[in-house]
This record gives C-alpha cells, sequence and structure tokens, in this order.
C-alpha cells in the first residue's frame, strides 16, 4: 500500500515539476491543464501493474509519456485559432487513447467541430471542454483511434 502511494505522489509530481506543461498559458488555464494532468497521472499508477517496481515503471512510461503529449497539445490547442486547431485534433486523439486506454471513448465528432470552431473561449474553458470530450462518457464512441 505504502509503494502504491509512493507511485502516485510520485506521478503527479513529475506533471506538477513539468514547467513547461503550463508554459504559455494565463494562471487559470495553466491551473486546469495541471489539475487535469495530476489527475491522469494518478490514475496511471493507480493502474499500473508488475512484479516489480522496474516493470511498474515500465508499465506506467508510454502512457506518462502519452499524457505529457496530450496536455502539450491540449496547450496548444487552447491557445490556437480555428484552422490551426482543426489541424490538433490527431494530437488530442492519439495520446489520449493511451492516457485512458480502455476507458477511451473517442469524443462525438460533432461536439469536436464546435469545440475547434469555438475560439472565443478563453483558455481555461477550452481546456476544461477538451477534457470534457475524453471524459465525458454521453458523448462519444468506445473504439481505438
Amino acid at each position: 500500500m505504502e509503494e502504491l502511494e509512493t507511485r502516485i505522489r510520485m506521478a503527479a509530481e513529475s506533471i506538477l515539476e513539468n514547467e513547461t506543461i503550463a508554459e504559455g498559458l494565463d494562471e487559470l488555464a495553466g491551473s486546469a491543464l495541471l489539475e487535469w494532468g495530476v489527475t491522469c497521472a494518478k490514475q496511471i499508477a493507480r493502474e499500473a501493474e508488475g512484479e516489480d517496481d522496474e516493470e511498474i515503471e515500465e508499465a506506467m512510461y508510454p502512457r506518462m509519456r502519452a499524457l505529457r503529449k496530450l496536455l502539450n497539445a491540449a496547450k496548444n490547442f487552447a491557445r490556437a485559432d480555428a484552422a490551426q486547431r482543426l489541424t490538433l485534433l490527431d494530437e488530442l486523439l492519439t495520446p489520449a487513447s493511451s492516457v485512458y486506454a480502455d476507458k477511451f471513448f473517442r469524443p462525438n465528432p460533432a461536439a469536436m467541430q464546435e469545440l475547434v470552431k469555438d475560439t472565443q473561449l478563453g483558455q481555461q474553458e477550452t481546456i476544461t471542454q477538451v477534457r470534457n470530450l475524453f471524459e465525458n462518457r454521453s458523448q462519444g464512441e468506445n473504439i481505438d483511434v
């Protein structure tokens, strides 16, 4: 149990200590992005399985790497205009499928298009909406990308 708590804490710290994750965002958006990242990192740590610490770290590594890519893509999406956002959708979907693993639901295409077009939202609201695309199960289908 103590090992699990340590692993969860270390996963969360790896997100919080990475200064580039929220770089270029306003304070509220940066906080929203970090909170999302910490929540996902903790879940990844909880779900990691292996015989020893080395195997567990090997199991976590691809998902943690995908999480950093997802957070970076969400940051870029929040700062982009509609044309740029369209090209950034794949940069969100691919790592999200690894981060959420068997809980991944491909977002509803109409919801994605609406978010692409809605450049009037602030950075924090955009990040929250991107997160909701992947965590609101009623808006998507459980399929592979």
